[in-house]
């Protein structure tokens, strides 16, 4: 084997960073991603939807239909690994793989140490990536998206990104990548989150479809890297036809593994005591379950909860209230 270093230093970097992966394959553990502690000033990133909708984290302004809300809701769900969707021209698509890397890299880039909670090596470039089915929608359609929301957005430009022909990197070794199927570039990179772009429309061959071999060559180092944490998602415009996607979806019909869509709600603390008993108030446009109350509620203010009201209309909104005890994080 053959090593060539540009400077002084290189090996020594490398032999690093080789040491802290191998550490970190011995030591990782499932852990809680959304562990407050994790993050910068102790505060937990705004979910998909407040980013989404805030023009200081994600740009300028974009009119997004419910539907396509609902899918990135459901994506960013923090049980959800892998999500296949097939969608009609002009419903979204690009929309949901701009705005689901970008929200990639502004959750990573809100970590204080997204290396050592996934056990990589310093220098490993940890990335959120999107591979298209050819060069023109990969910088035209999506980097370009990416670029724009990037350039409009305060909260992105006070990291001072640097823009490459390929890439958007951020501080501390993050990277929003923008590839296609025909370039494997992205295979060096350390890859968390991923979107496969326009999967019924990579390339076929008798044996086996360039969207499996992408997905093969993906999910392997995804999953060995965050088995509890990884989001893949493959996309596309619909086709006739049996496709790699079309028998995934099929796969999971079968599976049973297609789930009912969780609706966002928005929720406030309205008490809270010093034995760690809550009450809150849930508003939403739709009445959830309370099954779906309960998710929401333990994911955004890491309470338990003991019970839930009845719906009660309010204006345009539904609302319910919660009593629940937010549960205690113990240092050992």
């Amino acid at each position: 084997m053959v090593f060539s270093f540009s400077h002084e230093g290189a090996l020594e970097a490398l032999l690093q960073d080789a040491f802290e992966e191998e550490l970190g394959h011995l030591i990782r553990t499932p852990g809680n991603l959304y562990d407050p502690t994790l993050f910068k000033d102790n505060k937990l990133p705004a979910n998909v939807l407040e980013f989404i909708d805030d023009p200081y984290l994600s740009g300028d302004p974009v009119n997004l239909d419910k539907e396509v809300r609902n899918v990135l809701w459901d994506i960013w769900d923090p049980e959800i690994r892998e999500v296949d969707i097939e969608v009609g021209k002009g419903s979204g698509k690009s929309e949901i793989c701009i705005l689901s890397q970008l929200y990639g890299g502004y959750f990573l880039s809100r970590m204080k140490d997204p290396h050592r909670f996934f056990g990589l090596g310093k220098h490993s470039i940890i990335s959120s990536i999107n591979v298209s089915i050819n060069e023109k929608q990969a910088k035209r359609v999506i980097f370009k998206g990416i670029q724009d929301k990037i350039e409009s957005s305060p909260y992105f430009q006070s990291l001072k990104p640097v823009v490459l022909t390929e890439e958007i990197r951020l501080p501390g070794n993050i990277s929003l990548f923008c590839g296609h199927s025909g370039s494997k570039a992205f295979l060096g990179y350390a890859t968390i989150w991923a979107v496969m772009d326009e999967t019924n429309y990579m390339v076929q061959t008798s044996t086996r479809s360039g969207a499996e071999e992408l997905y093969g060559m993906l999910s392997g180092s995804m999953k060995t890297r965050a088995p509890n944490h990884y989001k893949l998602i493959s996309v596309s415009s619909v086709t006739l036809g049996s496709t790699w996607l079309h028998q995934r979806i099929e796969e999971a019909k079968r599976q049973g593994d297609i789930y009912a869509r969780r609706i966002p709600v928005e929720i406030d603390i309205i008490s809270e005591n010093s034995d760690g008993s809550v009450i809150l108030e849930v508003s939403s446009k739709d009445p959830c379950t309370k099954e779906e109350v309960k998710r929401a509620v333990l994911e955004q203010h890491q309470v338990q909860v003991d019970m839930v009201s009845l719906w009660d209309e309010l204006g345009d909104r539904q609302v319910c209230m919660v009593v629940g005890k937010r549960e205690m994080i113990l240092g050992i």
